[in-house]
């Protein structure tokens, strides 16, 4: 989808989305989070007291701060798309912190404010005065530092294994959250910085966010992917469903998958609820299966895919193949749902159908060459 800025006369320019790989960012981002740290915690502040620090494993550290619990927040950056070894990066940051007394914490923060030019004489001074509210003065001697640690890892694009590993530490109890900045400019160089949670904004921490099987849905939910199969089939062409066999009756999982016949067979075009508890987080999947029982038959389905993803990234803005087991290969988004049933709301459905849409329309007719 396009971002523009519209004009007094109504005229529209559009800002074109820039790669932080090739437009040098990361420093600047940086920066921008440093000067504006509520872009990660929209109701909460973060007092930056490390910058660029080294541990004692010889590597260094993007940002550091301090929320009003008196918590350390460890930032990680990273240019472009996460690589696998973030997360171990990130958790070895982390132990460095959760090591260093209030003394080492204050000695970095007293190099901080003095090199950044702030009035802050130490870690006590400077939390009183920023986390200061009206008349209500904040003692830092209640407060004990570092007892807690969260992190935060940020990216242009953080990919689905990075996520699902910092699923995995989240339900093991690790404050750990995933955040995706995209970069905009316009051809007069006015900049534009949107921020998405892949992870963390409403997941709880400490219990299992992504499989939560202990409850059936709701019946609304059942309605709801009824809904999405009505609309899918009311406007996909009538090509395209000639073939495609389809859920009867979905209740957590809704499929057209081709060709017709055995259901394990061929390519299962899905919506899937994975697990739901009430008012927890709970993911729904939109994606294409490659079930097929023939594991050579899958394997070149998967290469296929996985030949053509810069292409089709550009028509699904993220699109990842991904080896499911001996004979399984996907691909798929996941949507956020509150798990409460008020929020089964059009606008949910309609992302979730033109998701599920788009994969019928854009993969079907690549998978065809196959000849399933």
């Amino acid at each position: 989808m396009g971002l523009y800025k519209v004009s007094k006369e109504g005229e529209m320019t559009p800002f074109s989305q820039k790669d932080f790989n090739k437009v040098g960012v990361e420093e600047t981002l940086e920066e921008w989070i440093e000067k504006n740290p509520y872009v990660l915690l929209e109701s909460e502040k973060i007092l930056f007291i490390g910058r660029q620090e080294s541990t004692e494993f010889g590597k260094i550290l993007d940002l550091l701060g301090v929320d009003k619990n008196g918590n350390t927040v460890i930032i990680e950056l990273k240019r472009g798309m996460t690589p696998r070894e973030v997360i171990a990066q990130a958790l070895e940051y982390t132990s460095w912190v959760e090591g260093l007394s209030f003394e080492e914490l204050n000695d970095m923060a007293v190099r901080y404010f003095q090199n950044s030019g702030s009035e802050y004489k130490d870690l006590k001074h400077g939390y009183e005065n920023f986390f200061l509210e009206g008349e209500n003065e904040v003692d830092a001697d209640t407060i004990e530092f570092n007892r807690h640690q969260r992190i935060f890892i940020i990216a242009q694009e953080i990919t689905p294994e990075v996520i699902k590993v910092a699923r995995y530490l989240r339900k093991k109890g690790v404050d750990i959250s995933c955040v995706e900045f995209t970069y905009y400019e316009t051809d007069a160089g006015e900049k534009i910085v949107r921020t998405e949670y892949k992870l963390g904004d409403i997941e709880p921490i400490g219990e299992d966010i992504t499989r939560p099987h202990s409850t059936a849905p709701p019946a609304e939910f059942k309605e709801f992917l009824q809904s999405v199969k009505a609309k899918v089939k009311g406007e996909l062409s009538s090509k395209l469903l000639k073939d495609l066999n389809e859920t009867k009756t979905p209740s957590k999982r809704l499929a057209f998958w081709y060709p017709p016949g055995n259901i394990d067979y061929g390519f299962h075009y899905y919506v899937h609820l994975g697990g739901w508890k009430p008012n927890v987080y709970t993911p729904i999947y939109v994606g294409v299966s490659l079930g097929d029982q023939d594991p050579d038959k899958n394997e070149e389905a998967y290469q296929l895919l996985k030949n053509r993803r810069e292409e089709l990234k550009k028509v699904f803005g993220r699109f990842d193949p991904q080896i499911g087991g001996e004979k399984t290969r996907y691909v798929q988004d996941e949507i956020k749902w509150s798990g409460d049933k008020e929020d089964l709301s059009k606008e949910l459905l309609d992302k979730v159908a033109e998701r599920l849409k788009l994969y019928i329309e854009t993969l079907k007719p690549i998978l065809d060459e196959l000849n399933p």
